[in-house]
């Protein structure tokens, strides 16, 4: 494994270390705990995540995590104990895949962060698992005849059908920058504080609001939810029918 201690900020600058930086099999990227902007990150880094070297710097550290929990974990024990020993997280790359790393961290007396990390996506799932969920998911949201969105219960989105781009207008990427509430007409009427508790008992939950679409102009739905899991994390299915005509009518 890579000694994370030996990655100071003055030994960096030595040839020695600069050649273990650049040579290692492990990703190795350094950022500002601060800022969370990304100084340094070596190729085989840049490869697990999907960017090229010149790409990830100076990007926001924050930007890669796919779960808030996690990244709040993984800052509170850099700030609380100065490392981390060893932590599986998952991570977006470039293109919007979730993947997981394992990933261990330590802080330098100059406030920047050393983050080491392997992927270890293969190992987490096995391949039946993949072929299983890959034809699972692309027969679902590439057959189904109304929009699906994939996200958390705080509305955070995590993928989106071909439906759910022609309803609204946005593409995947633009999706994935935005949450449900950010959607809603009425943000108050989407998964309802009140009764949060009451459809995570059930697993299931069935209501009507208005989206907005890109071009400014609303869609009534209809919601049909479900608590599913997400690459092994508690996350919601939600169905989502165009129930204009029927309201018109």
């Amino acid at each position: 494994g890579v000694v994370l201690s030996a990655f100071s900020s003055q030994i960096l600058q030595e040839r020695h270390y600069r050649e273990i930086f650049e040579t290692s099999r492990a990703g190795i990227l350094t950022f500002n705990l601060e800022t969370q902007k990304v100084l340094t990150v070596n190729k085989e880094a840049a490869d697990i995540l999907g960017y090229s070297s010149a790409e990830m710097t100076d990007q926001d550290f924050t930007e890669i995590w796919f779960d808030n929990g996690q990244e709040m974990r993984f800052m509170k024990a850099l700030r609380h104990d100065g490392k981390i020993k060893e932590m599986e997280m998952a991570l977006r790359r470039k293109d919007r895949t979730v993947i997981w790393v394992f990933a261990a961290a330590a802080l330098t007396k100059e406030g920047l962060v050393v983050c080491s990390m392997i992927d270890i996506t293969e190992s987490k799932r096995t391949k039946d698992e993949l072929i299983e969920s890959e034809l699972r998911y692309r027969t679902l949201f590439d057959g189904a005849s109304d929009a699906i969105i994939l996200h958390d219960i705080d509305g955070k989105i995590f993928e989106t059908n071909v439906i759910a781009s022609r309803y609204l207008g946005y593409t995947k990427k633009e999706f994935m920058h935005k949450t449900l509430y950010d959607l809603a007409v009425h943000p108050d009427t989407m998964f309802p504080k009140e009764d949060v508790e009451q459809f995570l008992a059930r697993g299931h939950i069935l209501f009507e609001t208005d989206l907005k679409k890109k071009d400014g102009s609303t869609l009534s739905v209809e919601f049909s939810s479900r608590v599913t899991e997400y690459f092994g994390m508690s996350a919601v299915m939600s169905t989502i029918r165009d129930t204009s005509e029927r309201r018109e009518g």
